[in-house]
């Protein structure tokens, strides 16, 4: 009979799992015990499963079991030399791998990696964790893969367990998300530059560079859509390309492309919809192909930039190479791009139309102070009234015979003027209103609206021509100021229509969040730190947690979002960008913090805060280019300052303050740079790799904040950036709302009736409530939730709604149900604020109110103090 001997399994995950796969194994007649024998990592313990029986036959059924047991895993099993002794799935494989070594199996690279991982286990015992990606004849596949020691009776690594995880999915969703926020903040960036900006081309460029970049494309450009007769054409008039792309934009084929000769007219038909057209071009129709072909594109995005209704052109996205897939939410943000251009241009031209219909209107009114005059065909005056004295300076004996109608044209543009008048002299076309700038004597411009005829003699031949000069300097002055005013009016427009776009934007974006976060702290609840999925559930919870602060950003900057500054600590923001710090600066620089324990509290925004230290960070990062790595060091401290410290010249103000310092040792400024940095788009870094507008953010969330900053730095010895803030009384532990903040409150049968149009974010609020001891009622909007109270109005003790709905709003909802019982407490809740919101009255009447995404313990808190606390009259 064989000498018995423990089979030593390890398996990732809780003592549920391990659990499992016991029972899995005693169902086959094998007696199992669960031990903690390997060290916890961070992803869960890691159980070992010690056969009692010691039959070594047992291994294969044993590891079958598990892979039944555990099937998202794939187990195999090798010996010490590689071999593959188990493997719990072989698809995708083109050969039965049992019983080969890794270099039979893999390619020689990724056989080495493999071996190099086993030899690691051989020498200590211990597990390995990896990632690898794997070609797979369905394309690459993301792989987590942990090699686990088997160990006999005397302690040795005699047999290798493989457990592989699938990683795909989330490594997409990853990159999806990614890609999504980068192109959000092109968006962010086109609508900034087409409010600031009053050069439309210039503008449109910017914007065309920060999508292609953020997109990661090859080529943006825009068609016009033209007509010439009776036939449509599109010619390329902006365009992008990335680095080693060859440009387009001067290809005679897009300087004046016929649908129907290029094979265009299936796309063009598409546009004229307001559809979009998009794909891989070896999958577009054969007739299609060619043209794109020999541009070098492999695959492209076409989307509509409408004007108003009607079709202005094409915004045209192209990857040179590489086919692309375009994911539906890339789709829909480039549609977003494609209407914000479209929006642009339809203002300039109703500025344009508005601007030449009061120019006409005015030049028709002013009928005084008018010259008379004639010239001949060669354009010497012949005859000249005497208010040319008045209006020009000139007797009229000084122009006739002596100057020509252009001598008199600012000399800059004349030989032009000269030219295009000549041309009407050459079709004989008489001309009216035209906008002229003439030299007076005194060298001044007077502006006048000329007219004229041409003179026909008795021969048929042209004498010249005959007109009058009105004098309109004075309007036209008065013009140019109203001009500037209405300009003034349509940058407040275009920032409303940003902010519109902003709040759109937000409200859908944060309840997709709120639908995300909610979920996975309701996962969370069920899940032990031990779980191999409660990390990957913290990190979506962060990245939702991010992804709010974005959106937050976004409506900040469009003046759109009410910014919540409240007593917070420094110390708390610094700690906690600690991670995302460390991974923004890379592994060649390093990152030291210095908190002072006492450190007084600040009255501020947390998100404007986490962005400044962001900025700075980045900042000194790329001042550290060159790969020679470097420190960066942030520290905080309290400062007091006397009326001896205020100085003419600086900033520095009598009181106590919060001095947060971000410093490094990088190359440093020169006097002439620090005198820029703070100016929006001064960037000293090469093309692409700055806006310019990091430190100009950083010094207008400073200045809200009642703070300053001190720039300290010398060329080769790094730069210190020293941001003070006013120090706020409070007797408030900074971390007692943490505390508390975990501290889940149940309630005590109350009922609440929660509004929400939005159903996956309702069913997330009433299951939490529901959960936590509330009796719940759910309305959709203002309709049912008004028909349901009215059943009961005494019954409900709190009323939890929306603030924006599609039947109503939550403010008028609220203070009517509030009218039927005045006991009634209100909670308020969106994932925007704005003037339609009625945010002034929500502060006004005390409602009680949180923003979306908020977190399920923030829900229950507030819930448990308005019930518990008596209501204001």
């Amino acid at each position: 009979m064989p000498q018995k001997k423990n089979i030593i399994l390890a398996l990732e995950g809780d003592s549920g799992t391990a659990g499992l796969a016991k029972k899995k194994l005693a169902d086959l007649g094998i007696t199992c015990e669960i031990c903690a024998e390997i060290e916890p990592s961070e992803t869960g313990t890691h159980y070992a499963l010690k056969d009692l029986i010691g039959k070594s036959s047992h291994s294969d059924m044993i590891l079958k079991t598990l892979a039944t047991a555990v099937p998202e895993l794939i187990i195999l099993l090798l010996d010490t030399e590689g071999r593959i002794i188990y493997l719990s799935d072989c698809r995708g494989m083109k050969e039965n791998p049992i019983g080969k070594k890794q270099h039979e199996v893999f390619p020689p690279d990724v056989a080495e990696k493999h071996m190099s991982g086993i030899r690691r286990v051989i020498e200590t015992g211990r597990p390995v964790f990896d990632e690898e990606i794997m070609a797979t004849p369905e394309g690459n596949v993301a792989l987590e893969v942990k090699l686990l020691p088997l160990l006999n009776p005397e302690g040795e690594v005699y047999r290798i367990i493989g457990v592989i995880r699938d990683m795909t999915k989330l490594k997409e969703i990853e990159h999806e998300i990614r890609k999504r926020n980068l192109i959000m903040q092109a968006l962010a960036f086109a609508s900034e530059i087409f409010l600031t900006d009053t050069d439309l081309a210039e503008s449109i460029m910017k914007a065309l560079k920060k999508l292609g970049e953020s997109s990661d494309v090859d080529r943006v450009y825009i068609m016009k859509h033209f007509k010439s007769g009776d036939k449509i054409f599109y010619k390329a008039c902006f365009e992008w390309c990335s680095p080693g792309i060859e440009p387009q934009i001067d290809n005679p084929i897009l300087q004046g492309l016929d649908p129907a000769s290029t094979n265009f007219k299936r796309r063009a038909d598409t546009l004229s919809k307001g559809d979009i057209v998009y794909g891989h071009v070896k999958d577009f129709p054969e007739k299609e192909q060619k043209h794109l072909m020999e541009r070098g594109i492999s695959s492209m995005a076409i989307l509509p930039i409408l004007e108003g209704e009607k079709l202005w052109g094409m915004l045209v996205v192209d990857s040179c190479g590489n086919e692309r897939d375009w994911s539906l939410p890339e789709l829909d943000v480039l549609r977003t791009a494609a209407s914000i251009l479209g929006a642009a241009i339809r203002r300039r031209t109703i500025e344009d139309a508005l601007l030449q219909s009061t120019r006409r209107f005015e030049q028709v009114a002013e009928t005084a102070r008018e010259i008379i005059w004639e010239v001949d065909a060669n354009g010497l005056y012949t005859y000249v009234s005497s208010l040319s004295k008045p209006i020009l300076g000139f007797e009229p004996e000084e122009l006739i015979g002596k100057k020509h109608f252009y001598d008199l044209h600012p000399e800059a543009n004349r030989d032009d003027f000269k030219d295009a008048a000549f041309e009407l002299f050459r079709k004989r076309e008489s001309f009216h209103d035209l906008l002229n700038p003439a030299l007076s004597k005194t060298g001044k411009i007077a502006w006048l609206s000329t007219s004229g005829v041409p003179i026909i003699d008795n021969s048929g031949n042209l004498a010249g021509y005959r007109g009058s000069d009105i004098d309109i300097t004075n309007r036209f002055k008065a013009d140019q100021e109203r001009k500037i005013l209405e300009e003034q009016l349509r940058q407040v427009q275009r920032m409303e229509s940003i902010g519109r776009l902003a709040g759109g934007v937000a409200h859908d974006f944060n309840n997709c969040l709120q639908v995300i976060q909610g979920f996975t702290e309701l996962m969370l609840m069920k899940s032990s730190k031990d779980s191999p999925d409660f990390p990957w559930l913290t990190e979506i919870r962060q990245s939702a947690k991010h992804a709010t602060d974005i959106t937050h950003q976004l409506l900040a900057f469009s003046r759109k979002q009410v910014l919540s500054p409240k007593n917070l600590n420094l110390n708390e923001i610094v700690s906690s960008q600690h991670k995302i710090l460390k991974r923004l600066i890379g592994e060649d620089i390093r990152l030291e913090i210095n908190t002072s324990p006492d450190l007084s509290n600040i009255f501020a925004d947390s998100g404007n805060m986490q962005q400044v230290i962001m900025n700075l960070v980045v900042n000194s990062r790329d001042a550290m280019s060159g790969g020679m790595g470097g420190r960066i060091t942030l520290r905080t401290s309290n400062a007091v300052f006397s009326k001896n410290d205020v100085m003419p010249g600086n900033d520095v103000r009598e009181g106590r303050f919060v001095c947060l310092s971000v410093s490094d040792n990088g190359g440093g400024m020169t006097k002439d740079v620090m005198k820029d940095i703070f100016e929006p788009f001064f960037t000293t870094k090469g093309l692409g790799r700055g806006t310019g507008l990091g430190l100009a953010v950083v010094h207008g969330i400073i200045e809200q904040h009642q703070g300053w900053i001190h720039v300290y730095s010398e060329p080769g010895k790094g730069t210190e950036f020293k941001l003070y803030f006013p120090a706020v009384e409070s007797d408030i532990d900074p971390s007692a709302g943490n505390k508390m903040d975990n501290v889940w409150q149940r309630g005590s049968g109350e009922c609440v009736l929660v509004v929400e149009d939005d159903a996956p974010v309702r069913n997330i609020a009433c299951n939490i409530l529901r959960q936590y001891g509330y009796e719940v009622w759910e309305a959709s909007g203002y309709k049912e939730a008004v028909s349901l109270f009215s059943t009961a109005p005494s019954k409900f003790k709190i009323v939890i709604c929306d603030v924006v709905m599609p039947d109503g709003n939550g403010v008028e909802l609220v203070g009517n149900l509030n009218i039927i019982n005045p006991e009634l407490k209100i909670l308020l809740t969106s994932g925007y604020t704005d003037e339609k919101s009625r945010w002034q009255d929500i502060n006004r009447k005390g409602y009680r109110f949180i923003y979306k995404p908020y977190p399920l313990g923030e829900l229950l808190k507030v819930v448990h103090e308005l019930l518990n606390t008596p209501k204001k009259n």
